[in-house]
């Protein structure tokens, strides 16, 4: 700090009189500052330093907080496997070998190959002979010869009208088959397959 002073002193005046650049005295002058900076934060990391030698406090401190740093790193390091609760096919996977990925990215989507539903929708005067737990069977339009058997497992309690088509949804949105008659209202029925064709 001492030379980075005298060095700014020196040429002060050199500069006011035009002897040197304008532009070494700024450099000299942010070389000053630098160090003065320096200086400070050296002098503070010195008492830092010997007040945690002299305390057994701070020792334990620095192990906790060294405990706690690794543990973070170990549950980063798990969140890089990928544990699936249920068997699926993995969709939609956009990355490759080496890309960085953020913390809960979404990177892939794994569809469930353990349980299969179909969705058909109902008339409303249909719905009255429906029932949770009723048996059905399904015809895949993949091949309509292979009936599927299946349970039924839920039956939609209201669905959106069209008036309404544009506002968040929380029921499902099911359109209406003609347009210039009044048509009965569908209702989404879902059931569960019973050991579906691969």
């Amino acid at each position: 700090m001492d030379l980075a002073t005298r060095t700014a002193e020196r040429l002060r005046p050199l500069a006011a009189k035009g002897y040197v650049p304008v532009q070494q005295l700024d450099q000299a002058e942010t070389a000053r500052c630098d160090a003065v900076a320096s200086l400070q934060q050296a002098q503070e990391q010195e008492s830092a330093a010997i007040r945690a030698i002299d305390t057994d406090a701070a020792a334990k401190a620095e192990v906790r907080a060294r405990q706690a740093a690794l543990a973070i790193a170990q549950r980063a390091l798990d969140d890089t496997t990928v544990r699936a609760t249920h068997a699926g096919r993995i969709v939609g996977l956009t990355i490759l070998t080496g890309e960085m990925l953020a913390p809960s990215q979404a990177v892939f989507t794994l569809i469930n190959t353990e349980e299969w539903y179909a969705v058909g929708n109902f008339r409303e005067y249909n719905i009255g002979s429906i029932a949770v737990g009723d048996c059905a069977t399904v015809c895949s339009m993949i091949d309509r010869r292979k009936p599927i058997r299946g349970t039924v497992e839920g039956i939609g309690w209201g669905v959106l009208d069209e008036e309404r088509i544009n506002l968040p949804r929380s029921v499902p949105y099911v359109e209406r088959s003609l347009d210039w008659v009044r048509g009965a209202q569908r209702f989404p029925v879902r059931v569960r397959l019973e050991a579906p064709p691969p």
